[in-house]
Formats: structure tokens, sequence, C-alpha cells
């Protein structure tokens, strides 16, 4: 954005926060009011000058108000976590914290990074690791409200069968030759060379924006699925195992090497398991427990919708479902995919 556009986004964002004289929280310089809880407009402006000011939010040079406003709901939601778990006792240590935050920015395999929908709203990386860290806090009030709710073991086993491209994923070196024979020829040299001397080997034969050194990001046994031998051999495979494999139908093949193995065993899975079986429970104990919690928003910026954990603008009415989408949760809880569930010989060995 140029400098000129900018500079109108920020005159327009000190606009909204000096407008206005309003009552309640606006006359003790609250944007917003938790419980006892308070989020000063100072704070918030801060924040959203930062936001604007960042030349890769393009959230916030685009809707001003509508950047405030989500930035002011992702503050609200954090801190009716933060109190919820206060209320009942649970905190997060600093390696659970820490492990969280790592966690939610790694990109699941085949897909994104649980904050990336934070980052493209232009949330900045404090209040995105504040949000992060909420979500952890909700899971784990959830798991003690919900601690004497019987499940299954055998619905645990079905769901982590249900979700296993979760956790399971292969990370692979691979390179594409003209047919099984040329592959298998390579594989006694391949086989003595480290991961990077396998990688240059192979690399250059993927064709032009191929991964460098031929590592390709973790694949899932889904992403695999449209070449079911490699597939086999890759989660048969251990971490530093060379093979060679016919591509479909026989037109080209792969020279693999495995450079690591990531699987979650169901006992590991278990909480997150319960977690997605208990999920609609969880959800309705931690809404009663959070909307106890009173939350003022200043006029000057809106309404908070409790219904949707929304803040709406001044002519919005709270109540009306809006196309805006909620603060996304960068929490484990996955939903349980419907239909028919895979093999039990699918899962991982030892499960």
């Amino acid at each position: 954005m140029k400098r000129t556009s900018r500079l109108v986004v920020l005159s327009a964002i000190a606009a909204l926060m000096l407008s206005g004289c309003g009552s309640g929280p606006a006359r003790g310089g609250a944007a917003a009011i938790i419980g006892d809880e308070r989020i000063t407009t100072e704070d918030l402006g801060q924040r959203v000058e930062a936001g604007a000011a960042d030349p890769a939010s393009a959230a916030a040079a685009a809707d001003a108000p509508g950047f405030q406003r989500n930035l002011l709901r992702a503050l609200i939601t954090t801190r009716l976590a933060e109190e919820v778990a206060r209320r009942n006792g649970v905190s997060l240590s600093q390696v659970q914290a820490q492990q969280a935050v790592a966690a939610a920015n790694t990109p699941a395999a085949g897909g994104p990074a649980p904050t990336a929908e934070l980052v493209a709203q232009g949330l900045s990386q404090d209040v995105i690791e504040d949000s992060v860290r909420a979500d952890a806090l909700r899971a784990a009030v959830g798991d003690r409200l919900t601690a004497d709710v019987p499940v299954v073991p055998a619905d645990l086993q079905q769901t982590y069968r249900a979700l296993i491209d979760r956790y399971d994923s292969v990370t692979l070196a691979l390179g594409v030759q003209p047919d099984l024979a040329a592959a298998q020829a390579q594989l006694p040299a391949a086989r003595a060379l480290s991961d990077a001397d396998f990688g240059a080997l192979v690399g250059p034969g993927n064709g032009e924006g191929a991964p460098p050194g031929g590592v390709f990001p973790p694949f899932s046994r889904s992403d695999l699925g449209v070449e079911p031998g490699l597939a086999e051999q890759a989660f048969s495979a251990t971490p530093g195992e060379t093979f060679a494999v016919a591509s479909v139908g026989g037109n080209g093949a792969f020279l693999v090497r495995v450079i690591a193995r990531r699987t979650t065993s169901l006992e590991q899975a278990t909480p997150e398991l319960r977690r997605a079986l208990l999920q609609p429970q969880i959800e309705a104990a931690l809404r009663e427990q959070e909307d106890r919690i009173e939350v003022q928003v200043n006029p000057r910026f809106g309404s908070w919708d409790p219904a949707q954990r929304l803040v709406l603008s001044p002519d919005e009415t709270p109540g009306r479902k809006l196309s805006v989408p909620a603060v996304p949760s960068t929490a484990p809880a996955p939903e349980v995919p419907p239909g028919d569930l895979p093999p039990v010989g699918e899962a991982p060995p030892g499960q």
C-alpha cells in the first residue's frame, strides 16, 4: 500500500478512537469490560494502529472499523477464556503454553497451520499467541468440566482411525525416474548417501517448482492415496530407509528416502479424541460459564453479541445471524468426519 493510503487509514483509526463521549465503559477509558477485567481504549488503539502500519495487514488497510471490531473480539474472547479458567482453578504451565503455540503454528499434513486464518485477518503475533493460549485454556477447562462423562473405548479407537491422517504422516525425499528399472539401478549407491546428498541426487529430476533437495512437506495417507504403492512402502518403512517403487500404471517410478515419520499413538491422542467426541457437551458447558460473565463494549466501538461472540457495528442488531466468521479456534478438537471409516489395518502399527 502507498504511504499516503496508509496515512489515510491511520487517520481514520484516530477518528474512530476519539469519536463520541459515551457512557459506561467509555467513561473509564475502557474499550470493553469483561467481568472485572478491562481492555483500555489506549491498548486497543495501539494495537489497531500497529496493524494498520503493518504492510502485510491488508485487513486493517481495507476496513479499519471492521479490523478494529475483529481485534476487539479476539481480545474479549481471550479474556473470557482466561476468566473461566481462573474460576475453575485451571492454568497452563509455561511448557504447556509453548507447546500449544508451537502446535498451532505447525502446518497439518496436507493443510495450513491452525493459526493461518488469524494471520490472514491481520492480527499481530502477540494477539494470535494469546488466542492460542486461550484456546488451550478452554480445552483444559472443558476436560475438567466433562471429566466424569464416560466415553466408550471402542468409540475412541474408531474416531482415531477415522482421523488417522491427523495422527500419522511421513516426510519423504523423492525423485521421479523414467521407469522402475532406472530407479532400482540407482538404489545401491543411493542407500549409501546422506539425506542431503540423496536430495541433491533426486531433487533436479522433479522439475521446476519442486521443493529444494527433493524433500517434500509431510504426507498423510490420503495425500499419497493417488499412489497406493508409494503409500504402502512409505508407511511401512523406517526413517532412513531408501526404496524404489513404480508409479500407478507403470508410467514412471520413484526413488524414495524416508526422512521422518510422525505418529501419534491412540494413547497420546486420547485427550484430543475425547474432546472431539464430547465437543457438544464441552462447548455447552463452556458457553454456560462464559455467559455468566458480563461483557460490556464501549458504544463507540459497537456492541457485544454473546450468541455469536462478535463485536457488532453500531448499526447491527444483536442476535441477527451474520456472515462474518467467529474467531477461529486453534485448539486441537478435530471434527469427527461422517461416513465410512478406514479399515483397522490402516492404523499405524501397534494401534
